[in-house]
C-alpha cells in the first residue's frame, strides 16, 4: 500500500501538525504501507524515508489540491497505485475495510454551502459529460488511485475551470472511471459520539475538539516508522 497525502502550507495546520503525524501511524498500524509520498510546499520535520514533490501553493485552495495533485501523479517516483490521503484522515483496525472506494450519495442538488458548491459544480461538469447521476466522492475518507487515471482526469479538468469555478477531483474521478464503490456517511464528524460503529474511517474539523484529540493521542501513541 502506497499512501500520497496532499499537504497546505506550513502554519495551516491548528495542531501543530499532529494531524499528519497521527494519521501516518493509523494507517501503519491498520495496513501493510509500503511507502509514502508528501505533495506540498513543505515536509515536516518530524518526519523521514518520505517522498516529497514540491508544490508551491497560491490563494486559491482547490486549485492547489488540484495542481498539488497534477505534480505527484506526473511524478515518475510516485507509485501506479495509490491511496490518497488528506493531513486528517484516521483508521482503526476494527471493522474491516475491504478497500472499495466509497461515495455519499448524489452530488448535491442545491448546495447549501462553498464546500456543497464545489461538489454540485463537479457535478453539473459531469452532467454536460454525458454522466446522468454522478455521484459524491468527497466523503472524507482514503481512496484508491491510478495515476494514470489521474493524470486523465486532471487534464480534462483544470482547462475546465474559470476564475469562479472550483470543483473536487475524487468526485470527477470516481464518476469519470465508474469506480463504483460503498455508500457511506461522511467520516468528518465533531464528536466521537457520531462515528458509527460500521465505518473504520474518522476525518477531523480544521481544530479538533479535546475529545477527538485526547482520543487520537491516546489511540496511536507509539511512533509509526516514518518518524525521526
Amino acid at each position: 500500500m502506497n499512501l500520497l497525502y496532499l499537504l497546505g502550507a506550513e502554519g495551516l495546520s491548528k495542531w501543530e501538525n499532529n494531524e499528519i503525524r497521527h494519521s501516518i501511524r493509523s494507517m501503519a498500524e491498520t495496513n501493510p504501507v509500503d511507502s509514502i509520498t508528501i505533495t506540498g510546499p513543505w515536509m515536516p520535520v518530524f518526519l523521514k524515508d518520505v517522498y516529497h514533490v514540491s508544490v508551491e501553493i497560491g490563494p486559491k485552495k482547490f486549485r492547489n489540491l488540484l495542481n498539488q495533485l497534477l505534480h505527484a501523479v506526473n511524478d515518475d517516483n510516485v507509485p501506479e497505485e495509490f491511496i490518497l490521503m488528506n493531513d486528517d484522515f484516521f483508521m482503526r483496525k476494527m471493522p474491516e475495510w475491504n478497500w472499495e472506494p466509497t461515495y455519499m450519495g448524489p452530488t448535491p442538488a442545491r448546495p447549501k454551502n462553498h464546500w456543497q458548491r464545489t461538489v454540485w459544480n463537479t457535478g453539473e461538469w459531469l452532467k454536460r459529460r454525458g454522466i446522468e447521476n454522478p455521484l459524491n466522492y468527497e466523503g472524507h475518507t482514503p481512496m484508491p488511485i491510478n495515476k494514470w487515471k489521474a493524470q486523465v482526469t486532471l487534464q480534462e479538468m483544470i482547462p475546465a475551470l474559470d476564475p469562479l469555478l472550483a470543483m473536487q477531483f475524487r468526485t470527477a474521478y470516481g464518476n469519470m472511471w465508474n469506480i463504483g464503490g460503498n455508500q457511506h456517511v461522511n467520516a468528518k464528524h465533531r464528536t466521537l459520539d457520531v462515528w458509527p460503529n460500521d465505518s473504520p474511517f474518522l476525518s477531523t474539523k480544521a481544530l479538533p475538539s479535546k475529545e477527538i484529540r485526547d482520543f487520537i493521542t491516546q489511540t496511536w501513541p507509539l511512533k509509526s516508522r516514518w518518524e525521526v
